[in-house]
């Protein structure tokens, strides 16, 4: 009896037939990259007579006007002559591309590049256009000369001038949005987040505390600081012997695994005389206690 493992590696005969015209397919599929080019036409050079190769060949030395080779036509490569000249690729008309010794293909991506809202900003951004030739690409880069853009210029300009600006102190625990807005580095988004910020904490007892923004560079943030006011009696605080778990637990320094402990503290050993009962929760650290302090109170 044929043990059982046997039958797994089995075949009958067109099983295997059907395995080895199969391996076959997958050879001749992986030969095939490699036969491929015995079945391309070479190119003929019959067109280019010695003296043009030779200028062609010494390329590098032409600036203003120089032979090239164009697309392959009917197997032959055909040679054009083409300028150099300063000129803008964001702004540059077909025509001159083609002068300047582009391609139609390099042309033609070019445009697709530009209409599809893409722009250079600077020369190398050219050299990174599909199919340009790296030597073509040294002969054009002395001639290129990109226009700034008019409008992240006039951007920018507002942007300075924004941020020279006299600024008017900013009380943080009462300001609007508007006034966050005027400090220099400040934008809608940071705005936001600050606004979002001070209400989950129910106010700010520091300046120190805008620093905790999210998003917020430090580099900014020491920027305005000296243009920021902050008054503590503003905040609004949370009763330990009325609040449940979730007043506790949204505020940003308690958080729910702290909120419970309080409330299971509460039920366990009555009303909190005074804040200071906290420290009888041995997880609260003095640095925790220190921060959540100025937003609890008894009464």
């Amino acid at each position: 009896m044929r043990p059982r493992y046997q039958s797994y590696f089995y075949h009958s005969k067109k099983e295997r037939n059907a395995i080895i015209i199969l391996l076959i397919i997958c050879l001749l599929l992986a030969s095939f990259p490699q036969f491929y080019y015995l079945f391309q036409k070479r190119p003929s050079f019959s067109e280019l007579s010695f003296p043009e190769v030779k200028a062609w060949v010494k390329l590098p030395s032409e600036k203003k006007q120089f032979p090239r080779m164009a697309e392959m036509q009917d197997g032959k490569i055909q040679t054009t002559k083409s300028e150099s000249f300063v000129f803008d690729p964001n702004t540059a008309s077909e025509s001159d591309l083609l002068k300047l010794g582009l391609s139609d293909k390099i042309v033609s991506t070019i445009k697709n590049y530009r209409a599809k809202g893409g722009k250079f900003k600077t020369a190398t951004d050219l050299n990174k256009i599909w199919g340009m030739p790296p030597q073509l690409f040294k002969e054009l880069e002395p001639f290129i000369r990109i226009q700034p853009d008019l409008y992240e210029y006039k951007k920018f300009d507002f942007e300075k001038k924004r941020q020279s600006q006299q600024t008017e102190p900013v009380h943080i625990n009462s300001a609007d949005s508007l006034q966050f807005l005027s400090l220099p580095g400040i934008g809608p988004t940071l705005t936001s987040r600050i606004l979002k910020f001070r209400e989950k904490l129910g106010g700010f007892v520091s300046i120190n505390q805008v620093s905790e923004i999210y998003g917020l560079a430090d580099s900014v943030f020491q920027h305005i600081r000296p243009l920021l006011i902050c008054d503590p009696k503003q905040i609004r605080k949370i009763n330990l012997n009325t609040a449940n778990i979730d007043e506790l637990g949204h505020h940003p320094y308690i958080r729910y695994p702290v909120a419970r402990l309080i409330i299971a503290y509460r039920e366990q050993h009555g009303s909190f005389t005074g804040v200071s009962d906290l420290r009888k929760i041995m997880v609260l650290n003095d640095s925790l206690f220190n921060r959540i302090k100025p937003y609890l109170n008894t009464d």
